[in-house]
């Protein structure tokens, strides 16, 4: 009979550096997500003087490409080098993200939003296959 693997606890995982580092790093990219997003609606809702409906449209276009792009992406992560999608992604996100604070009109925002959540459904399969691969069994 097959021996069942020794469930660990949060603390035995956390103390694996490597487990660590990519937490670490997911709590600065998921705040940085949150913040961006918020800043966005903030933006939007007291600057732009947006209807209801235009800052439905600003979390629509964010959440579109999880349900779209999501279930997909990671049939293409499992083909790519993880650590470089990883780092990619992030690298275009933060570069997405940048690009908000020159967005003149609302359809730029809806577009970077799309895009900057359509690079985020990599990441997250991406994460997760790093996160098997790094946590022994």
């Amino acid at each position: 009979m097959a021996e069942v693997a020794r469930q660990m606890t949060i603390r035995e995982v956390l103390q694996l550096r490597p487990v660590r580092r990519l937490w670490l790093a997911q709590i600065v990219s998921v705040f940085g997500d949150f913040l961006a997003i918020f800043a966005v609606l903030t933006y939007v809702s007291f600057n732009l003087h947006a209807t209801a409906a235009q800052v439905t449209g600003i979390s629509v276009s964010f959440m579109m490409p999880f349900a779209l792009i999501g279930p997909v992406a990671g049939v293409f992560v499992d083909r790519w080098n993880v650590k470089r999608t990883m780092i990619a992604s992030d690298l275009i996100r933060a570069a997405l993200a940048l690009g908000l604070v020159f967005t003149a009109t609302l359809g730029q925002v809806y577009a970077i939003l799309f895009l900057l959540s359509a690079v985020s459904a990599f990441f997250m399969p991406a994460q997760s296959v790093t996160l098997r691969t790094i946590v022994p069994l």
